[in-house]
């Protein structure tokens, strides 16, 4: 499900467009944004040991941490132990895993399933503008009509541009 509705859409931008036809760009633009993102609810991030570097002491996730539901370490046998809050610590606002237990070094493989910090409001902007940005996009670099001439940015270079904009503003969260 999509985080935003043709209905809502429709509050934002003007078009003629049929929902059907609306819809379909409302679901391109939120794989667009989970495909470079993440999901919009539960991560799940696995880090494997380097064999030439050896085990990590943190691990930086995708996006900073709301709640962490759990973290399961392997060894390299692949047995599991779940890790305990006592294990483990949240740095830098939520987007990384310390180890400071003995080992400090995390083990052979690391599964962290967490809750992101809420950024809905700042998703659903960003797929009301790539649905914007679909709706206007005529295809020309240049458009002329008497003595006014206009030159429009590459659909995909402004689409990319968009798409930064979430991972700027999760940045700065």
């Amino acid at each position: 499900m999509t985080l935003l509705t043709v209905a809502q859409i429709r509050e934002h931008i003007e078009t003629d467009l049929l929902d059907t036809a609306v819809q379909r760009l409302i679901d391109d633009a939120d794989a667009a944004v989970i495909a470079r993102h993440g999901p919009h609810t539960a991560v799940t991030r696995t880090v494997h040991s380097d064999p030439y570097l050896g085990s990590p002491t943190v691990i930086y996730l995708d996006r900073p941490i709301a709640s962490v539901t759990s973290v399961t370490e392997y060894d390299s046998l692949g047995n599991p132990t779940v890790l305990v809050p006592a294990n483990y610590e949240l740095l830098y606002g939520g987007r990384a895993l310390r180890r400071f237990t003995t080992p400090y070094a995390w083990g052979h493989k690391v599964t962290v399933v967490y809750t992101p910090s809420d950024d809905t409001a700042q998703r659903k902007r960003v797929i009301a503008d790539l649905v914007k940005l679909a709706i206007q996009y005529d295809a020309t670099e240049s458009t002329s009509i008497g003595d006014f001439s206009q030159t429009g940015v590459k659909y995909q270079t402004e689409r990319e541009l968009i798409l930064d904009a979430l991972g700027m503003a999760m940045a700065f969260s």
